[in-house]
């Protein structure tokens, strides 16, 4: 599925000089949207999917809720820091998120 505009981490692309990634989270891309992809920009995305899964963790299986979008075809891992700001900003029925706008950053702040 192509997105509608380049995924963050073409966005990314640009920034590597020869072999090396301009961001530790670009050497090993995968599935999942990481904070490096983001590096100091604040995108935008439109929810598209909300939903269950089970993940593979250091502590054994464990469900997890993630989320799709529109722009992208990386997923995010709805933590519970996100999932509760999400909730306070579109309430607790998770299928009203599908079509709501959110933006992300990276931060270091631990919170």
């Amino acid at each position: 599925m192509m997105a509608m505009w380049p995924t963050i981490s073409v966005w990314r692309e640009f920034e590597m000089s020869e072999n090396t990634p301009a961001n530790f989270d670009l050497a090993y891309p995968g599935r999942f949207l990481k904070a490096g992809q983001l590096g100091d920009d604040k995108p935008t995305f439109t929810i598209k999917d909300v939903f269950p899964e089970v993940l593979a963790g250091e502590k054994g299986d464990a469900r997890k809720l993630l989320m799709s979008f529109h722009e992208t075809d990386f997923q995010m891992v709805v933590c519970k820091l996100n999932g509760t700001a999400i909730k306070a900003m579109f309430g607790p029925v998770v299928p009203d998120w599908i079509g709501k706008r959110i933006v992300l950053w990276a931060t270091d702040t631990l919170m």
